[in-house]
């Protein structure tokens, strides 16, 4: 996106122009972060740090900074990587949550790795990293509490079951195969879609999560290959369960009794449930 301001890591001079000083100059700092952090990462980084030496400076410790959201679309594909490095730099190492919308390189998930080791919730939207690394990237976020993956590139049992054994705090787990589920909806077809050539039929999703992540209050395996086993081993291996999504997930045979135990968790949705919002939980994660 041509035209955009560039980055400044260099405090603005102060203008000798004007007769007195604009009069935020002399808010106190509490006040002026107050009002700075209400503003999105990208305006403080391309427009307010340059008003004053004032606003370069408070903008520089701001909350805002340890919560990120970071989409592609709203900045621009040719100064995504510049305005994404600047605001993991600004966190210093405090980062806590980073949300990032349609990304395709792994290096950038790998400087967020290496400068947030505090990091407590990641979220991926529309990013085709792969699961490979996506995995070994994972492994290095011990402290990682919640994980949400709406992804185009598709992540196996195996490296599901070692993101969660990589993250033993885990609590909250949401794993969307984006581009199929996508699709899905937009055909409004359920059941009836032959979803093989996708997935191998050996798939066992439900396993994975039951043995390696025990810490569990909220769990959303949304699409994904599912057995009565698999659910069974989730039920048996996160008995902290709080709410729990299994819409789109094919293989389940209900039957009354396991039923019965998923009726126990407080929030449950069944794969039969609606799907209508899928667009909307996607663009609100």
């Amino acid at each position: 996106m041509e035209g955009k301001a560039k980055f400044s890591e260099i405090e603005p001079p102060i203008s000798t122009a004007a007769p007195t000083p604009p009069p935020w100059i002399d808010l106190p700092d509490a006040l002026t972060a107050n009002i700075l952090q209400r503003l999105s990462a990208e305006d403080i980084l391309e427009r307010v740090q340059e008003v004053c030496t004032t606003w370069w400076r408070v903008s520089k410790n701001l909350p805002t900074w340890r919560v990120l959201e970071l989409d592609i679309h709203r900045y621009g594909g040719s100064h995504f990587k510049r305005f994404y490095t600047r605001a993991v730099d600004r966190s210093q190492g405090e980062l806590t949550d980073l949300k990032v919308y349609c990304y395709r390189k792994k290096d950038l998930l790998d400087y967020v790795v290496k400068r947030s080791s505090k990091l407590l919730r990641l979220t991926l939207v529309d990013c085709n990293y792969k699961a490979t690394d996506l995995a070994k990237a994972i492994k290095k976020l011990p402290q990682l509490e919640e994980l949400h993956l709406i992804m185009w590139s598709a992540v196996s049992p195996e490296e599901v079951a070692n993101i969660g054994i990589s993250c033993p705090t885990l609590k909250s787990f949401q794993y969307i195969k984006y581009w199929d589920e996508a699709r899905l909806h937009a055909e409004n077809q359920y059941w009836n879609e032959d979803r093989s050539e996708f997935e191998d039929a050996d798939e066992e999703y439900g396993v994975a999560i039951g043995k390696s992540m025990p810490n569990l209050r909220h769990l959303q395996p949304w699409g994904l290959k599912m057995t009565n086993e698999g659910l069974e081993a989730i039920l048996n291996g996160c008995p902290h369960l709080e709410s729990l999504n299994l819409r789109q997930c094919r293989g389940l045979v209900l039957q009354w009794d396991l039923v019965k135990r998923c009726k126990r968790i407080k929030d449950l949705k069944l794969p039969i449930y609606c799907t209508s919002d899928f667009s909307r939980q996607v663009q609100t994660t």
